[in-house]
């Protein structure tokens, strides 16, 4: 057998999908063409059994790689692209979207052409969002892929029993048996594979999953890592591993205590595992959680947290990134280690207060019994595990598009349409125009709710996924796929976002309509039509005006508060004709520059099309208060609305950060935050003039990170637009 040394081949490690040596099976673009030939052939049959077949065809025929330096040895070619900052996406991952998107045009045609032209305007692109979800890693540890196969044959037997096995649930259950035939054939692939490359200890690994729930750590971390590859071959995106303090700690302990497995040998186990996640390139950093409590409602966090992050910083990683789930005992030890992280440039981590998340889902009825299984999920978004189909991303809702449509009269600046109705153009008070503003985000709640309502009704007619709804013992109970409606809780969640710009737009109209009445709105309107072209005076003095967003101001916070609340009136708790009620948050991944693109030259000074304000973050520039000042805006928000989370970006200069009171500062900031009512804590400490060196030899900066919003990127691959962004708000902070 091949002796492994993580140290000697970390850089190849690393690097692993890239170098992959594929063989054993046919190429991507064969498999793909055998996945179309079946999704034609089998068109009739229901999208669980046309799942299920494919799957089969892509892990009985789809080339494999079997690496012995590594003790999680196998890849699959999904025919995906390693060579950017991101895996590309899966070639069957396009065949379904464009399926999908075919048959959402075919069932709903007036909603499509509703939706198209929303998305043009950068108001809000509704969505089933079958691509974020987390399954139930508890039961896949305790039952094992056999044993959750088992447990659906029971539920099978017991429906049977009871006649209440509906064509639908049989349907159900014979492409949930087809999909685990699958998965044992390809495991019986590897065990071939690994046979000839030597690989003694993987081989017993897979034969052991193959019949047995994991009984070591290194057999639960390859059963993640395993069903984790395959659970995404379609649009799926598995956006959580899972607490790794609750479902590896046992493992730890047992192995530490038996001795099988030392602090060392651990953490070199530690490397690999974090190396194989890294090497796949995962979309947007592959989350996982750490610490949160126990069902005695104590900390998790425990010596093998300690190692594991003790690895992850000694790599200088991006990915996977970080959820730190934070209680009222989380260790001072932890939150020291893991600034010092943040100092140092590894900063793909966010703390999220589960005090916060608790709060929240009481808001929209559910109790502390369920929602402190809670894990984070993609970004920020909280989902109770095994029983939550949340959606997390049904929709972003763009803030300043009310105002824009205000300001024009109910009219898109750029297109000259009617998206609703009218509205006066020329409202007499401040009152009657933040009325207005309220009007067209009411009527943007109105058409978002109704068009995910819509396609929930279909939903399981254009995608299903029965491989994930297995892991949920609801959806096997009931024979009902999770994209039917097989959770045992239902919700859907909503964000909004380009508070800053839209805040600090109704700032310049009050002042410069109502206040000072130096211009009328139609006046204004025509200015912002006209890209600022002819007013750089008007502009460069509004963005000088020092009542703005993120400030500690006391009119901007209030208006904030005012939009967030009227808009958590809208959607907080909200019944949904699909059994649950509607979740907010408040976080803009990209979408700050998608929706941009459609969205018109704002009152603040902003140019059309250029980005709108990300997450809670005031606009570039705007931080005239620091991060005290910032701290003091947002702590005026009610954060129990955000039940889908709303993270706060704050960035820091390494002179506020040195020493060891730089780590209380930072630790202060961060206390102060969540003392008061926040939700999710992330940080970039920069020089701007790094940045700024940086950008003009990125040969010298390769291992430079930035915190992007949801993920961690290398400053030197980000496109230089976005490098601007972050060196313009850097500048901002001195």
């Amino acid at each position: 057998m091949t002796t492994r040394n993580y140290a000697r081949d970390e850089k190849s490690l690393l690097d692993d999908y890239r170098l992959a040596r594929w063989g054993r099976g046919d190429s991507p673009d064969e498999v793909a063409k055998a996945v179309g030939r079946a999704l034609d052939a089998y068109d009739g049959e229901s999208t669980a059994m046309q799942r299920a077949r494919t799957l089969a065809i892509v892990l009985e025929r789809s080339q494999i790689d079997i690496n012995p330096n590594t003790p999680f040895s196998s890849k699959l070619n999904l025919g995906c692209n390693y060579d950017g900052q991101f895996v590309s996406s899966f070639a069957y991952e396009r065949i379904f979207a464009a399926r999908m998107g075919k048959k959402v045009k075919e069932l709903f045609p007036r909603l499509s052409e509703k939706r198209e032209q929303s998305r043009k305007m950068g108001i809000s692109i509704p969505s089933l969002d079958y691509g974020h979800i987390c399954p139930d890693w508890r039961s896949l540890m305790k039952l094992g892929l056999k044993g959750l196969l088992d447990r659906a044959a029971e539920s099978e037997a017991a429906l049977r029993s009871k006649n209440e096995l509906t064509a639908e649930r049989e349907d159900f259950f014979r492409a949930l048996k087809m999909c685990y035939e699958a998965i044992f054939g390809y495991m019986d692939r590897l065990i071939e594979a690994g046979k000839e490359k030597g690989v003694d200890d993987f081989v017993e690994c897979i034969k052991n999953l193959k019949q047995s729930p994991p009984a070591t750590l290194y057999e639960a971390m390859e059963l993640s890592l395993l069903f984790l590859e395959i659970v995404e071959i379609g649009v799926e995106r598995a956006r959580s591993l899972g607490n790794i303090d609750e479902l590896y700690y046992p493992f730890y302990k047992k192995a530490l205590d038996d001795g099988t497995l030392t602090r060392e040998s651990a953490k070199e186990l530690f490397g690999f595992y974090l190396a194989k996640i890294y090497s796949a390139k995962r979309y947007a950093n592959q989350p996982l959680c750490i610490g949160g409590s126990d069902e005695n409602g104590r900390t998790r966090v425990s010596d093998m947290t300690y190692l594991f992050v003790e690895t992850y910083c000694e790599m200088n990683i991006t990915n996977p990134k970080i959820h730190v789930c934070c209680t009222s005992d989380t260790p001072e030890k932890l939150y020291d280690m893991l600034f010092r992280a943040i100092r140092n440039k590894v900063s793909s981590i966010v703390f999220i207060s589960d005090e916060q998340i608790m709060r929240a889902y009481e808001k929209i009825g559910i109790g502390r019994d369920l929602s402190r299984d809670y894990i984070p999920i993609g970004c920020y978004e909280p989902v109770i595990q095994g029983r939550e189909d949340a959606r997390i991303c049904g929709s972003w809702i763009n803030l300043a598009k009310g105002v824009e449509f205000a300001i024009h009269g109910g009219y898109d600046a750029m297109t000259g349409e009617l998206f609703g109705d009218r509205t006066n153009p020329e409202p007499e008070t401040f009152d009657e125009f933040m009325e207005i503003v309220k009007r067209h985000l009411a009527a943007f709640v109105d058409f978002t709710k109704k068009a995910i309502e819509e396609l929930y009704e279909k939903s399981a007619l254009i995608y299903a996924t029965p491989l994930y709804s297995s892991t949920f013992s609801h959806c096997v109970k009931t024979g009902t796929d999770m994209f039917a409606g097989g959770a045992e809780i239902r919700n859907a969640s909503i964000k909004v976002f380009a508070v800053g710009t839209a805040v600090d737009s109704i700032l310049a109209v009050k002042k410069y309509v109502y206040d000072k009445k130096e211009l009328s709105l139609r006046n204004f309107g025509k200015i912002l039509k006209d890209d600022w072209r002819g007013a750089e005076s008007l502009r460069t003095r509004i963005q000088n005006d020092a009542p703005k967003w993120g400030c500690g101001d006391e009119e901007a916070d209030r208006i904030a508060k005012d939009l967030f609340g009227y808009m958590a009136k809208l959607i907080v708790g909200t019944p949904a004709k699909f059994g649950g009620v509607y979740r907010m948050g408040c976080d803009s991944v990209d979408m700050s520059r998608i929706y941009a693109v459609g969205t018109g030259a704002s009152a603040d000074g902003r140019k059309a099309g250029t980005p709108l304000t990300r997450n809670l973050r005031p606009e570039n520039g705007m931080e005239r208060n620091g991060v005290t000042g910032f701290i003091r805006s947002v702590c005026g928000v009610d954060f129990t609305d955000f039940c889908d989370g709303a993270p706060i970006d704050v960035l820091l200069h390494p002179s506020a950060v040195e020493g060891d009171k730089g780590i209380e500062m930072m630790k202060a900031l961060l206390k102060v935050y969540f003392a008061n009512g926040g939700s999710a804590f992330q940080g970039n400490v920069f020089d701007p003039s790094v940045l700024e060196e940086a950008q003009r030899h990125p040969e010298d900066y390769r291992d430079l990170q930035v915190r992007v919003c949801g993920w961690n990127e290398y400053f030197v691959n980000l496109d230089k637009t976005v490098q601007d962004d972050f060196i313009a708000r850097a500048k901002g902070m001195e």
